[in-house]
């Protein structure tokens, strides 16, 4: 049985993972960029975009 994300504290995580996806879309110079994410048979899509321009 997959593991429910929910469970987890995930603040520290989320906040790793974010920086990581930007960095490799940053680092690849695509925009936007699509990633594919399985974990224990549970599939994502991910789309990294830019939101909105800083000012």
């Amino acid at each position: 049985m997959a593991a429910n994300p929910e469970d987890f504290d995930t603040s520290d995580s989320k906040l790793t993972l974010a920086k990581q996806l930007v960095g490799l879309v940053w680092g690849s110079n695509t925009m936007p960029a699509t990633f594919e994410v399985e974990y224990e048979g549970a599939k994502w899509e991910i789309l990294v975009r830019v939101k909105e321009a800083a000012s």
